[in-house]
């Protein structure tokens, strides 16, 4: 339910990204559109950053419900943005965690997604594709150490899907197997660098997708679909109605610390889009996605 105190923080946003379209419009069509993101970016990021973790709480819990669409007063733009937890899945940079007592946990989850995976979607060589994934997630750390690149890239594995679906369409060309095309991979993992101390690695459980709670409790998608409401408390009360167990240690229920938030506007016509994280109440990792089909 969107409270007040989040509409009003929502039509203070309104106010502040429409004092600086004019900016954008100056500029030429990719150019203008990447400063009219930078801009966006930069009030979203000083105004989140400025409020109380309760009212961020707030915020993200009705972000994480739906999209909120912002239009000028002229509807000379609109606005849409949307968040969900970063870590509502399982991370697939798990994979490469080292061998010992402390990482089985997430590495037995892995595999064990994987296998139910690979029976549900009839997968031809899953373990093809999983030691493709693994090889690209350490070559990636290998050569992000030895480029330079930034802090957010260097010893993280695969942190964007789009790389993800790179390896997937290379595993078909390899195999002919199409069956990976079925499967909803987005909604299963997700891709982002897995947080440095280990024991606070784990599973948003109150937030999964239907398609995870599906395929991880080996439910029927449509039961699934019926019962299954993402919010506080909706992993205890979904297994306790469906009698299974899960890991307390592994999907935690407390409200998130780290979100991925995904915005799409309009520029001269065109959509484009950017995303960012929050993590522990820092917007940072801005990233420019261009044009949106």
């Amino acid at each position: 339910m969107i409270t007040l105190a989040v509409l009003a923080g929502a039509i203070v946003l309104l106010g502040v990204l429409s004092g600086y379209l004019d900016t954008a419009r100056k500029a030429g069509d990719r150019a203008g559109a990447i400063v009219q993101a930078t801009v966006f970016y930069g009030d979203i990021k000083s105004y989140i950053e400025k409020k109380s973790p309760k009212q961020r709480e707030n915020i993200y819990a009705t972000l994480y419900q739906s999209a909120i669409p912002f239009v000028g007063e002229k509807e000379d733009f609109t606005f849409m943005l949307s968040c969900r937890p970063m870590d509502n899945g399982f991370n697939l940079n798990w994979l490469t965690l080292p061998d010992n007592a402390a990482t089985q946990r997430y590495k037995s989850a892995l595999a064990t997604l994987f296998d139910k995976i690979a029976e549900r979607y009839q997968i031809d060589d899953m373990g093809m594709l999983v030691e493709m994934i693994e090889t690209y997630i350490e070559r990636n750390r290998s050569r992000a150490k030895s480029s330079g690149a930034k802090p957010y890239q260097q010893k993280n594995g695969m942190i964007s899907f789009r790389e993800f679906e790179r390896i997937v369409e290379t595993y078909i060309e390899k195999t002919d197997d199409r069956s990976v095309e079925r499967v909803p991979w987005e909604a299963l993992f997700v891709f982002a660098p897995p947080t440095e101390k280990l024991s606070r690695n784990h599973v948003d459980g109150d937030y999964m997708s239907p398609a995870l709670v599906s395929v991880w409790f080996d439910l029927d998608p449509e039961e699934v679909a019926g019962t299954w409401s993402p919010g506080k408390g909706a992993l205890e009360a979904f297994a306790k109605r469906q009698f299974v167990d899960y890991d307390k240690k592994l999907f935690r229920t407390k409200f998130p610390k780290r979100s991925v938030c995904r915005a799409q506007y309009i520029y001269k016509s065109t959509p484009y889009g950017f995303r960012f994280v929050d993590q522990n109440g820092e917007v940072k990792y801005f990233e420019f996605l261009g044009k949106i089909n």
